[in-house]
């Protein structure tokens, strides 16, 4: 599988507050002819909306904590992504760890579900993001053999230590990756794109569709901030 589609601009609308800031002190600006301002000042106007950024005072103070002001906040919400990505000198870490996980052309196993989650149907959309859950469980595994390998001593067993931790992650991931996949399930369907008769039949055809990393990391992409 070709990994070009990890330099696509979306990917960069995930990047935090603090890391377009960092971009934008190493780098300088784009030309203003770029900046689409009616955007920047509707984008503005939502965070100010949100309390308690109503406050002026408040929102200035917010701003400050991460060295900026309104001007350069209209700016950062003003410019095109292309601009954004062209500004970064590698891919983010995060995207090279998105690209290590869906290196293979198709999810790879099941997602190891809790008991609470195995009787829900939609918990399956859980094996779409397989890889990820299964990359972060290996970070995970290899901190705690970190910490008993410089603590001998450590007072509990790493594989239980690794089960009572992975047992609260699932529970998290589902809700959110349930309301955009349940979104994108009704896209699907309205598009013609789904097999089978019933509503079931269909819902495992949307799983089988999305199983293919060429149909899923449009999706992730789409929605990068997730």
């Amino acid at each position: 599988m070709s990994r070009a589609w990890l330099h696509d601009p979306g990917w960069y609308h995930a990047l935090t507050l603090t890391e377009r800031i960092a971009l934008l002190r190493q780098k300088p600006r784009s030309r203003a002819a770029e900046i689409n301002a009616e955007l920047g000042t509707r984008r503005m106007q939502r965070w100010q909306a949100q309390a308690p950024f109503a406050d002026a005072a408040l929102f200035a103070e917010r701003l400050a904590q991460d060295g900026i002001d309104e001007a350069e906040l209209l700016y950062l919400l003003s410019e095109p992504i292309t601009a954004v990505r062209d500004r970064a000198d590698g891919l983010p870490e995060w995207l090279l760890q998105l690209g290590e996980a869906f290196a293979e052309g198709a999810s790879s196993g099941r997602a190891d579900l809790p008991p609470a989650l195995q009787s829900q149907e939609t918990a399956q959309f859980l094996d779409l993001i397989e890889p990820l859950i299964r990359q972060g469980r290996e970070r995970l595994r290899a901190g705690i053999a970190a910490l008993v390998e410089r603590h001998a001593a450590a007072p509990f067993e790493p594989a239980a230590a690794e089960a009572i931790m992975y047992a609260q992650l699932t529970p998290q991931l589902l809700p959110m990756i349930s309301r955009v996949l349940v979104l994108e399930l009704n896209v699907a369907r309205l598009q013609g794109l789904l097999q089978g008769q019933s509503a079931q039949e269909r819902f495992q055809s949307f799983l089988q569709r999305l199983s293919q990393h060429d149909h899923m990391l449009p999706v992730l992409q789409e929605y990068a901030a997730l």
